[in-house]
């Protein structure tokens, strides 16, 4: 049986075809799901900030390093101490998280695995403790997807200390709120100004995840 056909024309009108040009331009596969920074407000009330800064307090705290080795005031100039799970501050940990993947789900999409180094208790006193433009990501850090700051202190107890974001040549303020979560990509270059009156703490994260790919 012979299956062959002539050419069946549509009649749909095409427009013609344009030449190919060389150079420029690209096409989408989708549209843009990442962005700079995120924030997240309420995960904690005043009393539990309170708490979360006695909990510090009461730590060992050390000189803040840079690359987890070298004190250099130049750079950073802060005193730290670790949290890690346990009774005390499970609490802690499960609001941190929680707010994490709900901001993570919302703006960012990245594959996250955990908390894997414990929360950094940070402590900035006047006159001009700081930490200059730095990225959380580097050597001996394994991989470091999103940073999390979550500022404790109410900013009317100190002055300076400013969250910093540096997007290409241009830099951009974080929000002083008691209880704000800033939730970036650790690649991204920030700092934490002079403090030129009282004391600032804070509380930093970092989420660890498979390679990008």
């Amino acid at each position: 049986m012979d299956y062959s056909a002539e050419a069946v024309s549509l009649h749909i009108d095409t427009p013609p075809i344009e030449p190919f040009k060389h150079g420029g331009g690209g096409w989408h596969l989708q549209g843009p799901e990442h962005e700079s920074h995120a924030w997240f407000d309420g995960a904690f009330n005043d009393a539990e900030l309170d708490a979360i800064i006695r909990i510090g307090e009461s730590l060992y705290t050390d000189q803040a390093k840079v690359a987890g080795e070298v004190v250099n005031h130049k750079v950073r100039d802060s005193e730290t101490s670790w949290l890690f799970p346990n009774e005390m501050t499970g609490w802690i940990f499960d609001r941190v998280a929680s707010a994490i993947m709900r901001t993570n789900a919302d703006w960012f999409r990245f594959e996250l695995v955990g908390l894997m180094q414990g929360l950094q208790f940070t402590k900035y006193t006047a006159p001009g403790q700081h930490y200059d433009w730095h990225q959380d990501r580097g050597p001996n850090c394994g991989i470091r997807k999103l940073s999390m700051s979550l500022q404790l202190s109410d900013p009317a107890d100190y002055e300076g200390g400013d969250l910093q974001f540096k997007f290409g040549k241009g830099k951009e303020t974080f929000q002083r709120k008691r209880g704000m979560m800033a939730i970036f990509p650790s690649w991204t270059l920030h700092r934490v100004t002079p403090v030129t009156s009282g004391v600032r703490h804070s509380l930093v994260a970092w989420i660890s995840g498979p390679p990008f790919k």
